[in-house]
């Protein structure tokens, strides 16, 4: 089983987000866009072995009709719809498979990407994940992006073989929690500083088409040796959603309002995964 669902709209002088809370700062607020998607994956108990039904040979009459998993490069995109909405927000998981089963001392791929459309002006994007596969369950933040408000693992329950010995990646070890993309380069000594605007392009190669993704935001998601994986299969899923925020005029976000366009950003966000962290 699996759901996709997408919320979009215009933000104005009060930034009405999906939970319509309001947000002011300073004398007032700025205008902006917003959108959020989401993506919810099932996972099953067990170690995912079963015995085989058919004979180990190519299928003589492949389905012409099935579809093809996105290109996993981040430098090319799928291209949007162009008459959605201005901002197009999207989840991508190119590697996730409906119904993969997880167990103690395993891993299974899953890759979410966020990305933006040639009419997208540049966005700011923030996701959530909620992990809900148990104790000693937990994925590796990938480069580009910064914990905002997130539960580390600790490793209470083990780690996966992978990385019993492996100090680094236990450091960017999570189990849930509010990330900001950062980009390549982060600087500044704060999160507001080094939170990094994702910028649609035309993409080299590719026919002019024209889109950019953040990257993937963890590549796996792994159990630990003592993990319990608990639950129903309705309950046992791990969602991850998105939130983006893209300026409404040129310079926006830019000059001297930067840093507080960026703050009330920020604040919108947290303002949002605690509203989503309480449905």
């Amino acid at each position: 089983m699996e759901e996709k669902r997408t919320n979009r709209k215009r933000v104005g002088l009060l930034a009405a987000l999906a939970m319509c809370c309001v947000l002011a700062v300073g004398a007032g607020v700025m205008a902006w866009f917003s959108a959020n998607d989401e993506v919810s994956n099932v996972f099953l108990s067990g170690d995912g072995i079963t015995d085989p039904e058919v004979n180990p040979k190519p299928d003589p009459n492949p389905d012409p009709n099935k579809p093809i998993a996105p290109d996993p490069d981040p430098n090319n995109p799928v291209v949007p719809d162009p008459n959605k909405p201005h901002l197009n927000g999207n989840i991508i998981e190119t590697e996730w498979q409906p119904n993969s089963a997880i167990s103690a001392e395993s891993s299974v791929a899953k890759n979410p990407n966020i990305g933006i459309g040639k009419t997208s002006k540049p966005a700011y994007v923030f996701a959530e994940v909620e992990n809900g596969l148990g104790a000693g369950t937990y994925f590796i933040l990938n480069p580009g992006w910064e914990a905002v408000n997130a539960t580390s693992y600790d490793g209470t329950k083990g780690w996966a073989a992978i990385h019993a010995n492996d100090p680094d990646k236990q450091g960017k070890a999570y189990t849930s929690g509010l990330f900001v993309y950062v980009g390549e380069n982060p600087q500044g000594s704060d999160v507001t500083d080094r939170m990094a605007l994702l910028e649609s392009k035309t993409v080299t190669g590719k026919d002019g088409k024209w889109g950019a993704y953040t990257g993937e935001l963890f590549s796996k998601v792994y159990a630990g040796n003592k993990a319990e994986i608990t639950g129903n299969n309705q309950d046992r899923k791990m969602d991850v959603k998105a939130f983006l925020a893209a300026a409404s005029s040129d310079g926006e976000f830019t000059g001297a309002s930067a840093s507080e366009a960026k703050a009330e950003i920020l604040a919108a966000a947290k303002a949002w995964w605690t509203t989503s962290n309480n449905n």
